[in-house]
């Protein structure tokens, strides 16, 4: 009896030993699984915090690509543009990219595109907080915004643009771009005569350039607007130099800036008069351009340019197929001031030709608009000159080379007094850098008397402390040295007493 009940008992202990060891897996096996719940939780959480970073960092390689296909394949760059809106989720990311895909419309001179997509990241951005990254975003907008307003000859709004781009690029991230703000409004103030704070701007990029520590790289804008600004001071030696100073980067320089360098230098000797150096720099601004079809504003100017020297150096054929192809295509996007300039050469190669009939519908045909340059008027007025000439009014013949040497004169007495406060201007930037030098100076002066007198006082610390140290290193020293004498006068003594115990009486 007592053994089956001892059996009964172990049979139960058995099964509840089993019952508990049940209980405690399926235990484990919940918090096993509620732990695995939190961590996918919190992945996916961490995967939807980072979500924004990583399309940020998706769109920084993205523009980068764009960037290096813009001027070689536009329609690819749009494509990736337009293929990667569809795919990012987040806001801020999507109008980044809305600004980029309104940027591929610049190389194509598609400007009321740009204009659209810019309004909508302008609209988007009331409702965001201000952070660097975007900060970036509008810097390029209005950047973008400004070069629109430079092709429509619109200097003025150009200018108010880039300076809000400017302002929005120095509370960015990118600061290695305001040497490009710089040199853009510096474009805009040459457009408007303001030659003083053309050059101003440049040598601004200059210093930019030089304080941001950027590679001598991107400087090669600064030296061949300066040549540009200089040589509408006419001061042929010192644009030279800074042309000679772009040349040396030309085989670093991508199609837009070769393109430039080539048609501003073809300039430089324009006004030299050499005009057969200046249509080999025109005719290898048309043959670059040539082999890239977006880059229709480009090939459309530089057709320009070339038919006003095929007109001077009388290629009368050539001058007529480039007048006419440029004036097709300013005439369909509104650019009053280019096609008051074709006008104003028609009337020569129709006179050079002539055709004094065609060159006087010309004349009624043509109206300034807008902003002209002095140059140009003063072309016109040559050219009127000659109409009347050859209709034999000299009268108004006289009446017009009277108007050109007045504006002449004007030009020159204009030109002198720029060349005044260029030089004035340029002396008080030289004097502020100078006191701004000279104040480093002092503070580094400054600098180097507390460095050596906080030397001193580390010196004559470490000096007090070595000091210490050695004192209580002797008092220690001498303290063992007492002690240890002390002990030899007790054994001393100690055995005086042993002996004196043990000495015969």
């Amino acid at each position: 009896m007592g053994f089956r009940i001892n059996n009964v008992f172990l049979s139960h202990s058995k099964h509840d030993m089993n019952k508990g060891l049940m209980n405690g897996r399926t235990t484990m096996k919940l918090f096993g699984l509620f732990g695995l719940l939190i961590l996918l939780y919190c992945g996916c959480a961490d995967r939807h915090r980072h979500k924004p970073f990583c399309e940020q960092e998706l769109v920084d390689s993205l523009e980068v690509r764009v960037q290096d296909s813009l001027f070689s394949n536009v329609l690819y760059s749009r494509s990736q543009v337009r293929d990667a809106l569809v795919q990012v989720q987040d806001s801020q990311v999507y109008y980044r990219l809305l600004a980029l895909y309104g940027k591929t419309f610049f190389v194509s001179s598609d400007f009321d595109s740009i204009l659209y997509y810019n309004r909508q990241v302008k609209q988007f951005s009331r409702n965001v907080s201000e952070c660097p990254r975007w900060n970036d975003v509008l810097a390029d907008v209005y950047n973008v915004e400004g070069n629109v307003w430079m092709q429509l000859n619109r200097p003025d709004s150009a200018i108010l643009d880039y300076q809000k781009a400017y302002a929005y690029r120095l509370k960015g991230k990118r600061l290695h771009l305001l040497p490009d703000i710089c040199i853009n409004m510096a474009d805009a103030c040459l457009h408007r005569s303001d030659l003083a704070h053309t050059a101003s701007y440049y040598r601004r990029a200059l210093f930019l350039c030089d304080s941001l520590r950027l590679s001598e790289h991107t400087k090669f804008p600064v030296y061949y607007g300066l040549g540009q600004t200089y040589m509408d001071l006419r001061d042929f030696d010192l644009s030279n130099h800074y042309y000679e100073l772009a040349g040396k980067f030309f085989d670093e320089m991508n199609v837009g800036e070769r393109w430039t360098y080539l048609n501003n230098r073809g300039n430089h000797y324009y006004y030299r008069k050499n005009y057969q150096e200046a249509l080999k720099y025109m005719r290898r601004a048309n043959a670059l351009v040539s082999s890239y079809p977006q880059m229709v504003f480009e090939q459309n100017f530089i057709k320009v340019n070339l038919g006003e020297l095929y007109l001077l150096t009388d290629k009368l054929d050539s001058a007529q197929i480039c007048l006419d192809e440029s004036y097709r295509f300013f005439s369909d996007i509104q650019h009053n001031s280019a096609v008051h300039y074709i006008e104003t050469q028609m009337i020569e190669l129709a006179l050079k030709k002539g055709n004094i009939a065609q060159a006087k519908t010309m004349i009624a045909r043509t109206a300034p608009v807008g902003h002209l340059d002095a140059n140009m008027l003063t072309i016109r007025n040559q050219y009127l000159q000659h109409y009347f000439e050859h209709t034999g009014d000299y009268r108004r013949a006289y009446e017009y080379l009277k108007r050109d040497c007045h504006l002449d004169d004007s030009i020159r007495s204009e030109r002198i007094q720029m060349r005044v406060a260029e030089l004035d201007m340029r002396y008080r930037q030289d004097t502020i850098v100078l006191r701004k030098e000279m104040k480093i100076q002092r503070q580094a002066a400054e600098m180097r008397v507390l460095k050596l007198s906080v030397s001193i006082w580390v010196l004559v610390c470490v000096l007090l402390v070595a000091g210490v140290v050695i004192v209580v290193w002797y008092m220690r020293k001498k303290r063992e040295f007492l002690r240890q004498r002390f002990f030899q006068q007790i054994n001393r003594v100690r055995m005086e007493n042993l002996r004196s115990r043990i000495s015969p009486h």
